[in-house]
C-alpha cells in the first residue's frame, strides 16, 4: 500500500486534530449558551411568579388555546391549579396546557421544559394547597439557539478554510526540499554521483541535511577517483564503482578468483 506524502500527512493530521477540537469546543459552547439562556428564562419565571403571588390571577381563567385580550399576547402563562390538574384561576397569556399535562406538572415542584407545547414551566406549591404554574414559551429561545449554531458553524467553516490554506503552504514549504533530496538520493543510488543534493529553500534542518549529503557524495566521488588511479588501489584491490556494470565486473572477478583457487588446491588421495 502506498504511503501518504509528507504534505498529505501534515494536512490530514493537523486538520483532523483541529476539527475534533473545534467540534468538542462547539458542543461545549452550545451547552453553555443554552444553559445561560435557560437561566435567563428561569429568572423571568421567578419574577412573573412573584408578581402573581402579589396579584393573584382572577378566577375566570382564559380557555385553553384562546387569548384573553390583546395586551396579554406575549405575557407569561400564570395559573393556579388544584392537585387534580383543574385550573382554579389564571391570567396572562392563554393556557396552552391540557388537563393531563397540568396533572403531570403539578406532581412535582421546580422548573422543567415541556416539549409539546414547547414551554419553560415553574411549579410552586402555595400555603393554601393550591399550585402556582408559571410558563413562558420557548420560541424565542429556540430561534436564538438556531442563530447561535448557524453563526458558530459559519465561523468554524471560515476558520477551517483559512487554517487549511496556511497548512497547505507550510506543508509545501517543508515537503518540497525533502522531495528534491529524495529524488537526488535515488539518482545517486542508481550510480549518478554528479547529481547535486543541495536545495535552494526550506527550513534550516533540511538545508543542513542537504549540505551534509552533498559533502558525503563529494567525498565518495573523491574516493572512487583515487581508487581508479593505478597507484591508488590498496593491496591491488579492484576499483570502486557504483554502476551496474561495475558491480557485475566485481562479481565476475570474485567468481573467477574462487574458481582458480579451487583448481590450484592439491587433491588428497
Amino acid at each position: 500500500m502506498r504511503s501518504l506524502s509528507l504534505r498529505a500527512l501534515i494536512l490530514s493530521t493537523v486538520l483532523t486534530t483541529i476539527l475534533l477540537a473545534f467540534a468538542a469546543f462547539s458542543v461545549y459552547l452550545d451547552r453553555a449558551e443554552r444553559g445561560n439562556r435557560i437561566a435567563d428564562v428561569d429568572t423571568e419565571l421567578v419574577r412573573a411568579e412573584r408578581a402573581t403571588i402579589g396579584n393573584p390571577p382572577r378566577a375566570d381563567p382564559p380557555a385553553p388555546g384562546g387569548v384573553d385580550d390583546v395586551d396579554s399576547v406575549g405575557a407569561p402563562v400564570q395559573l393556579l391549579v388544584a392537585d387534580d390538574g383543574a385550573v382554579l384561576a389564571g391570567s396572562g397569556a392563554a393556557n396552552p396546557f391540557g388537563s393531563d399535562v397540568l396533572t403531570n406538572l403539578v406532581a412535582e415542584e421546580g422548573n422543567r421544559t415541556t416539549s409539546d407545547p414547547r414551554y419553560r414551566v415553574r411549579v410552586s406549591a402555595m400555603a393554601d394547597g393550591r399550585v402556582a404554574v408559571t410558563a413562558l414559551p420557548l420560541d424565542d429561545f429556540d430561534a436564538a439557539v438556531r442563530r447561535f449554531r448557524t453563526t458558530l458553524a459559519a465561523g468554524g467553516a471560515v476558520i477551517i478554510v483559512l487554517v487549511a490554506g496556511v497548512l497547505w503552504l507550510l506543508a509545501g514549504f517543508l515537503s518540497r526540499p525533502v522531495a528534491r533530496m529524495t529524488e537526488a538520493a535515488g539518482r545517486i543510488a542508481a550510480g549518478d554521483l554528479e547529481t547535486p543534493v543541495s536545495t535552494p529553500s526550506g527550513p534550516r534542518e533540511t538545508l543542513e541535511l542537504a549540505t551534509d549529503l552533498d559533502h558525503m557524495v563529494a567525498r565518495l566521488r573523491s574516493a572512487i577517483a583515487r581508487s581508479d588511479e593505478p597507484g591508488g588501489r590498496p593491496n591491488g584491490s579492484s576499483p570502486i564503482s557504483l554502476t551496474r556494470s561495475g558491480r557485475r565486473s566485481l562479481r565476475s572477478r570474485a567468481i573467477a578468483a574462487s574458481t582458480l583457487a579451487a583448481c590450484s588446491r592439491p587433491t588428497r588421495t
